[in-house]
């Protein structure tokens, strides 16, 4: 799949695929456990609602109220639990940002982050960690909760919302809830150096992960702006 969406950005006019891609999956297939069954729970509520809808305006071609219903949910999920704004300026290029920008919304993320129980780590990593960031770089932070139905619940509640706050802001965040540590580095290159967010017991540094820490990391960018919490 990621090679699929690397082709398809290569082509200017082929870009506009990355949504059709992106709504198609929604990610489903790379997620943990908790997170499929996230979605997939929130497709189910949001197309018998749709059911509901349609089925409110006509009785007939049931099979028809169901396809629809099923789209019609599947959008709307879409919607929900996508990151558009990462399409738009980081895959599909077609605006930019401000690598400033970007590091005065993360540290009003990792602020919001040491604030919550369920977390046990918090990292960030790709480009800002690398120092090669720009106006189509996005910000991947890839969040370990703690084991448990309730911290499960709130760990998802929390990256649907902040992806909506994000869109809404203009910010590209891709932001990933893991089950365990070893998940978070098959989907990100275990060889590069994170950015730690929060980790209050040390826990992804006894890995012996190369790690920084966000001021570190912007000096790293050379961005000038002080962050504006």
């Amino acid at each position: 799949m990621k090679a699929l969406k690397n082709i398809i950005s290569e082509y200017k006019s082929l870009r506009w695929l990355l949504f059709l891609t992106n709504w198609l999956y929604q990610g489903i297939p790379q997620a943990d456990t908790s997170k499929k069954i996230y979605k997939l729970v929130w497709l189910l509520i949001l197309s018998v609602l749709s059911y509901m809808v349609i089925g409110s305006l006509t009785t007939n071609h049931f099979e028809l109220h169901v396809v629809l219903s099923i789209i019609s949910g599947h959008t709307l999920n879409w919607l929900l639990n996508s990151n558009k704004m990462v399409i738009l300026i980081h895959r599909a290029k077609y605006l930019k940002t401000s690598p400033s920008k970007l590091f005065n919304y993360l540290y009003g993320i990792r602020d919001l982050l040491t604030k919550k129980d369920w977390i046990v780590a918090a990292i960030s990593s790709g480009g800002i960690s690398r120092g090669t960031m720009n106006p189509h770089s996005d910000l991947d932070v890839n969040i370990i909760r703690k084991k448990g139905f309730q911290n499960a619940l709130a760990a998802l509640f929390f990256s649907t919302r902040e992806r909506i706050r994000a869109d809404l802001n203009g910010v590209p965040l891709d932001i990933i809830i893991s089950d365990k540590i070893d998940h978070l580095l098959k989907k990100t290159d275990g060889n590069e150096r994170y950015i730690i967010l929060v980790d209050p017991v040390n826990f992804v540094q006894s890995f012996n992960i190369e790690s920084i820490n966000l001021e570190d990391a912007e000096k790293l960018n050379k961005i000038n702006d002080k962050p504006t919490l």
